[in-house]
């Protein structure tokens, strides 16, 4: 009973912590994907360091002796629950002033947070699995590799748990102490197993003899290692390709779960080659409509093909781990081997490929590699050799295609932590534009480099903002948050003066001055500063700019950037408004965060207009080269914010607290532009730092 339930409760905590980690540092390293990889990254790693633990207590050191050992890491534990609590005020979580001075290397940083908040608990959480089954085996219990399919399934239900029961109801802080009393519980049943065992007073555990060895572990390695890859490769692709999604990165991180479930479980014939066989023929089959899937319109289908392939190609993989699996008497080596390949896998596309690669190589890699692991196969049965041939081809011509699409493609890749973008040139070498997957990040017309184009065409609620603020003040001082192709500064002019900030260093060299793809930047008249980092991190380091408009405006494709949506960025950047000065916030976007922004206006009592670009109240046609958009323009000044030509092409108005007394008087159609201001205002509550969901927005895309 207790191995059970340290295995189940371990691995729930360890997932769990996964995406609670990746919520909490994401706003001080400004990523998406990449620093959810990372933290992967860093959770398998640790995931080796706990099986390397627990390998070397459970052969090096008799039972009495590895209660004691274990129960010193569980005080060290405990300690850092309180190390934690005190530097931050919360168990489990890092202080902000951790993660200054990574600007350099991302990864670094995030690894280094980690480690110092979270190392120490993650650790016996790792070693819990295969401690947890030697010591359930030691005191008379049958097999343990059905506690090892529980402990997937724990891993399963706490990743699975965080965004659909966790994120939408509680505040990080909340979470944090929830996982702390979950530790606790997770330490009793630890201390009761242990009492156990160390009651059984058996001897360290003995290595057979006579197996192959080396050919063994290279076996187990490479499996884990083809298995993992595979999986963050398809992670990437979806957050890249597919990332108006919320539940991308948990998605394929379950479904990757869900095959050790089956593999481990033991109730399907995964020794035998027909299921093999099945999985290896689905994992082609959907691989090879996954190009054209990614090509088509919508997300549901190329999102279910992906996971599909990711299914397929892991079940193949843990279905012949499970085949080579040793006697239990060596489970821990196993283990260790496992958490050796993810290690490996999980450095190539984390850490390596973005520093290494301009394009998604690792994919096809990936899929090479799951083929090969067919050849691993010891039986020489005519049908397994057929088998292992028809699929190492098979994968080998895949990911050769892969390899040849990217090669021929005419779009130019670049790519570093934040992420994969492409620049195409069109109309005989006139127009350039720049992709983040799906999303469109701008245009440029190489003749015509100073016009205004996708989504800031001259109807545009940015184009408009900057007309109004300009009739104030003909010399403006405006703020960008997020330079893509440098579109706005078509709108600047002499004289004015333009602070812009992007955390991309690939799309500064690409957009930025000199920029070696577009020259909006180039040509621009106004005076351009250009600074590295994130807009909300930079700001809040800086004294107060006084702009006369200040543009939030980084998606990365669909990604939404949850920390620039809070109350708390809400804050800074008026912080750096000069009196009367404008908020333009772009609202573009698969998911409705319009209605995260308008709550947050209400909350700090700033007035808000929704400008569709077209839309019934602004019906300006749109050319060839633009793009529909939606802008909210927010303003704490009636006067400022209420310009008629701004309110007139506003689909809602949220109008600011009125001095007592003061009624706004207006038509019944600008009534009803009120009202659905406050409607949509209502919505949904206003994002925090410490409470936000993804999820719960999606789901009110749903009801919209």
């Amino acid at each position: 009973m207790a191995a059970g339930i340290i295995s189940f409760l371990g691995a729930f905590l360890l997932f769990f912590l996964q995406p609670f980690s990746a919520k909490t540092i994401t706003p001080w390293f400004g990523g998406g994907s990449q620093v959810w990889l990372t933290c992967l990254l860093f959770f398998q790693a640790m995931l080796l360091a706990g099986y390397g633990y627990a390998h070397l207590l459970l052969t090096r050191a008799p039972a009495r002796l590895q209660v004691r050992i274990h129960a010193l890491v569980l005080a060290l534990a405990l300690a850092s629950l309180g190390w934690t609590w005190a530097a931050s005020g919360r168990p489990l979580l890092p202080p902000y002033r951790w993660s200054l001075g990574a600007e350099a290397f991302p990864p670094l940083g995030i690894l280094r947070v980690l480690l110092g908040s979270m190392a120490c608990c993650v650790l016996p959480l790792a070693a819990s699995s295969p401690l947890a089954q030697a010591w359930h085996l030691r005191a008379g219990g049958g097999s343990p590799y059905r506690l090892y399919a529980l402990s997937n399934a724990g891993s399963m239900l706490g990743l699975l748990a965080y965004p659909f029961l966790v994120e939408p109801f509680l505040p990080l802080s909340v979470q944090a102490w929830a996982a702390a009393g979950l530790f606790l519980t997770y330490f009793a049943a630890m201390a009761v197993l242990a009492r156990r065992a160390a009651g059984a007073g058996a001897p360290a555990l003995e290595r057979p003899a006579g197996a192959p060895r080396g050919r063994e572990v290279f076996a187990w390695i490479f499996t884990a290692m083809a298995g993992t890859l595979l999986l963050m490769a398809v992670t990437n692709v979806a957050t890249t390709e597919l990332s108006g999604l919320p539940l991308l990165w948990v998605l394929p991180l379950a479904v990757y779960l869900a095959t050790f479930i089956l593999a481990f479980d033991g109730r399907l014939d995964l020794e035998g080659g027909r299921i093999q066989a099945l999985a290896m023929a689905l994992f082609l089959l959907a691989l090879a409509l996954v190009p054209a899937a990614l090509r088509a319109p919508g997300l549901v289908w190329s999102t279910c093909l992906l996971m599909v392939t990711l299914f397929a190609g892991c079940l193949f993989c843990h279905g012949r781990l499970y085949a080579l699996r040793p006697p239990p008497e060596r489970l821990s080596g196993f283990y260790l081997a496992i958490a050796l390949g993810g290690v490996l896998g999980g450095a190539v596309v984390g850490v390596a490929a973005p520093l290494l690669f301009n394009r998604m190589w690792e994919l096809p890699l990936a899929v090479a590699m799951v083929g090969a692991v067919a050849f691993l196969e010891r039986q020489d049965r005519p049908p397994l050799r057929w088998m292992r041939l028809v699929s190492a081809l098979g994968c080998l011509v895949l990911a050769a295609r892969g390899v040849v699409a990217e090669v021929r493609s005419p779009d130019r890749s670049y790519r570093d932590f934040y992420g994969q973008v492409k620049v195409a040139t069109l109309a005989q070498g006139n127009l350039k534009v720049m992709f983040h997957g799906r999303t469109l990040h701008g245009l440029e017309r190489m003749d015509q480099p100073r016009r205004p184009l996708a989504y800031y065409q001259p109807s545009s609620g940015i184009a408009r903002a900057i007309a109004s603020a300009r009739r104030r003040h003909p010399a403006l001082r405006l703020g960008v948050i997020g330079l893509g192709v440098g579109d706005v500064l078509a709108h600047a002019q002499a004289g004015d003066t333009v602070r812009i900030y992007e955390i991309s260093p690939k799309v500064l060299r690409l957009s930025g001055p000199g920029g070696t793809e577009f020259s909006m930047a180039g040509n621009c008249p106004a005076r351009c500063d250009f600074l590295a980092g994130d807009g909300r991190l930079l700001l809040a380091r800086e004294p107060a700019q006084g702009f006369d408009l200040l543009l939030a405006d980084a998606f990365s494709g669909g990604n939404i950037p949850v920390s620039l949506l809070t109350l708390e960025a809400l804050d800074g950047y008026c912080r750096h408004l000069a009196p009367g000065g404008l908020l333009v916030m772009n609202a573009t976007n698969r998911l409705p965060v319009d209605l995260v922004m308008l709550a947050g206006a209400k909350a700090r009592g700033l007035g808000a207009l929704e400008i569709d670009a077209p839309g019934p109240e602004n019906p300006a046609p749109l050319g060839p080269l633009d793009r529909w958009s939606r802008f909210l323009v927010l303003g704490r000044d009636p006067g400022t914010l209420l310009d008629p030509d701004l309110v007139e092409a506003a689909r809602a108005v949220l109008l600011p607290p009125l001095p007592p007394g003061a009624v706004v008087q207006g038509s019944p159609e600008f009534q009803r532009r009120v009202a659905e201001g406050e409607r949509l205002a209502g919505a949904t509550r206003p994002w925090t730092d410490d409470r936000n969901s993804l999820g719960r927005l999606a789901a009110l895309s749903l009801l919209r």
